[in-house]
């Protein structure tokens, strides 16, 4: 028997094309103190049918209209009773044993408050085509630029109360605002072990078209971010968005290379797979 409790959170919504695989992934990382949680806005697609192949395995589900995909992430946390708590979208799935290899982490590092590993980014037919692996240090956390994906983010449901929830009124950068706010109290820790897998596809946020409804929310945020962590500059923000977030971005990831060099670490910039 697994002594820490992983609460697992799906958001879902329209998504039968690629959940089934989300749901395995989950469920076949035969991990004995697993609660897995779907939360589902409502969807009119084949995903409830597949969601009900699987209940007598699922801790919780429930299909509604919710306020899109925070809120459902949300009502997830505040249902869940592990003593880990982790969120992978409706077309990402987990490495095979990442859920145990999370486990032993923790058992054996209590003061570790959340966790990364790699991330391997595959094409909507599943076949993996490279690896991002995670890049901070008190300075970069410091500035909002660590180099961290959410698929392989596992937290204490500690911080919940510590920190609180991921913001609603977010919707493009939800999981990148939350992870600077627990960096603010928490460094993070970092394993080099593959945890996840994400699908980039057509019809993610992700790959909106530059002037799409969803790239003018994701810069409105990262605006806000940039405001946040460098009030110093605020003047400059708002006079010159654009230009701000093309800098901000060049020197994200200059400052990245700089800590990879720092580490010794330049053959993890990127490892493209064949």
């Amino acid at each position: 028997m697994s002594s820490l409790r992983i609460s697992i959170i799906t958001p879902s919504y329209n998504q039968g094309n690629f959940i089934e695989e989300t749901i395995l992934s989950v469920l076949n990382q035969n991990y004995s103190n697993l609660e897995y949680i779907i939360i589902d806005g409502g969807s009119t697609d084949n995903t409830i049918e597949i969601i009900k192949k699987y209940e007598n395995k699922i801790a919780y589900w429930i299909s509604e209209k919710d306020n899109g995909q925070t809120h459902a992430i949300n009502k997830g946390f505040e249902i869940a009773t592990g003593d880990i708590i982790a969120w992978i979208n409706s077309d990402d799935v987990y490495c095979d044993g990442v859920l145990n290899s999370v486990s032993l982490f923790f058992e054996n590092n209590p003061g570790s408050k959340w966790l990364a590993g790699n991330l391997l980014f595959m094409n909507k037919e599943g076949s993996v085509y490279l690896r991002k692996y995670p890049n901070s240090s008190p300075w970069l956390e410091k500035n909002a630029m660590m180099s961290i994906y959410q698929p392989n983010i596992f937290l204490k449901k500690s911080i919940l109360t510590t920190i609180g929830f991921p913001r609603e009124d977010f919707h493009m950068t939800m999981d990148f605002e939350w992870f600077c706010r627990i960096a603010e109290k928490f460094s993070i820790d970092i394993i080099d072990l593959d945890f996840a897998k994400f699908r980039l596809h057509s019809d993610s946020k992700t790959s909106s078209a530059p002037n799409s409804k969803n790239q003018i929310r994701y810069h409105v945020e990262a605006l806000y971010i940039i405001h946040k962590y460098h009030p110093q500059f605020s003047w400059f923000v708002e006079i010159f968005p654009k230009i701000s977030l093309f800098l901000w971005f060049r020197i994200i990831k200059f400052a990245r290379l700089i800590e990879r060099v720092r580490k010794h670490e330049l053959q993890k910039l990127n490892d493209v797979i064949s």
